[in-house]
Order: C-alpha cells, then sequence, then structure tokens
C-alpha cells in the first residue's frame, strides 16, 4: 500500500496526467469538432493528379558489373525532354563547357 500512495502524492505523476488530460480535451474534444475536410484533396485535385499520372516520367535501371565482375553497379535514370536554347537563355544560364546549339 506504500508504495501506491508514494506514487499518488507524487507531483511528477499529477504533472503528467494532467498534462495527458489536457492533450486529450484538446485533441478529441476541442479538435474533434472542427471541420478538417481542407487537410483531403479534393475532387479537382484528385482529377488532376488522376490525369498527370500517365505523364509522369518512369525509371530505367541499367545493371553494370564493376571491379571484373565481383560487383553490380545500379543506375537509376529518368528520361527528361531537351532543354532549347531559349529556354536555357531565360533561366539566364551559361555553361562554357557545352558546345553551343545549332541555330534553327
Amino acid at each position: 500500500m506504500k508504495p501506491l500512495y508514494s506514487i499518488l502524492k507524487s507531483r511528477h505523476f499529477w504533472g503528467l496526467t494532467g498534462t495527458a488530460l489536457v492533450l486529450y480535451f484538446l485533441v478529441f474534444v476541442v479538435l474533434g469538432k472542427i471541420d478538417v475536410g481542407w487537410m483531403f484533396p479534393t475532387q479537382k485535385i484528385a482529377k488532376a493528379i488522376i490525369e498527370v499520372w500517365p505523364n509522369l516520367p518512369f525509371f530505367s535501371v541499367h545493371k553494370e558489373s564493376i571491379n571484373g565482375g565481383k560487383g553490380q553497379e545500379i543506375e537509376y535514370t529518368v528520361p527528361t525532354r531537351q532543354l532549347t536554347p531559349q529556354e536555357i537563355a531565360r533561366m539566364g544560364a551559361t555553361n562554357a563547357v557545352a558546345q553551343p546549339a545549332a541555330s534553327k
């Protein structure tokens, strides 16, 4: 009986109990009454995701032996389109190493 009495007399026990009750009240009572529908995707967003999904790039995997066949290196690539010289100029990018693009 003495250990139970000392636990109930502890300020730490009552502090943790009070904190748990306050958090429970906030999460389940106060926030439980708030409309959280804004957190979930609307039908417009879901429809846009479904329409865009087939056009997303896919990963291609290329495995290559290294160290005389002792190891294997896996290379993942995503195919992307080439930027046009106009798009590169709009971005203000410069690359002294790259060859100049052919004019059209």
